[in-house]
């Protein structure tokens, strides 16, 4: 997807970053979340987990917050309570809306799996992250059909 390419993200600290500056991860997680939802606060704890568990065993998924919230201050305020460094897509940015857009986003948290050449790998990363927790990644890498919906 062009759209990673150019994509310029924001860490909570103000800095600017962009994806090749991210760790080379084999996926990349676009976690669509709002600061004021319940179920993205609830989430975020396991994809963080998830995503610990990986870089423990080796293996690396590199989270990119995409925000539904209401305003840039909000959005901060997510990237402050979480508790990695995620960087974000800007709140002001066009690729945010692009993104959210493309991904036809109406709730979240929304986890969408692309690999690292940007193609979609899954449209329900929330699901499988929630029924396989770390074991995700076999789904991905063995392409065990990743994108059809959970039961």
């Amino acid at each position: 997807m062009d759209i990673l390419t150019s994509l310029q993200l924001i860490r909570r600290d103000g800095t600017n970053c962009t994806i090749e500056q991210l760790d080379d991860a084999q996926f990349i997680a676009l976690y669509f979340a709002s600061q004021r939802s319940g179920a993205c606060r609830a989430f975020r704890g396991l994809l963080s987990s998830v995503v610990h568990e990986l870089r423990i065993s080796g293996r690396c998924l590199n989270v990119i917050v995409v925000s539904l919230d209401r305003s840039n201050a909000e959005m901060m305020d997510l990237l402050t309570d979480c508790r990695d460094y995620w960087p974000a897509v800007p709140f002001e940015s066009d690729a945010r809306m692009a993104l959210l857009h493309r991904f036809d986003v109406v709730q979240t948290p929304t986890v969408v799996i692309l690999n690292r050449n940007g193609n979609v790998v899954s449209v329900f990363g929330r699901d499988y992250i929630e029924i396989d927790g770390a074991d995700v990644w076999d789904r991905w890498t063995k392409g065990t059909n990743p994108d059809a919906e959970p039961k």
